[in-house]
């Protein structure tokens, strides 16, 4: 088991999800995985390694971490977690990071 199967996300890491990174998937997709129990799947498909969490604020702490799929280029993340609950907290986009969508394909350059 890698440690993001050992850590569940809060309803508000889910719909921050829904917010934030459905809407970079492409439609069919989207439409795949608009269920909390299919964005949860997602979230727990990325490989977290000790060296990707460094400290946050109020003990909890950030993991920049990459969502991959075969069609679409990974997308960057943060999950901010609480490690005594073992909970995604909130996630989002990482900073740093441009993105730019032409006829639909979406392409991220690093700018920071």
């Amino acid at each position: 088991m890698n440690i993001a199967e050992a850590i569940r996300p809060t309803k508000h890491a889910l719909d921050r999800f829904r917010q934030r990174v459905l809407p970079l998937l492409p439609k069919d997709t989207r439409a795949e995985y608009r269920k909390y129990s299919q964005m949860e799947h997602l979230i727990k498909r990325v490989q977290l390694y000790t060296e990707d969490f460094h400290p946050a604020y109020d003990g909890l702490l950030k993991a920049n971490v990459f969502l991959n799929f075969d069609e679409i280029p990974p997308i960057p993340l943060t999950f901010v977690i609480n490690p005594v609950n073992n909970v995604i907290v909130t996630l989002y986009t990482q900073s740093g990071w441009n993105i730019t969508s032409n006829e639909g394909e979406i392409t991220w350059r690093w700018s920071a």
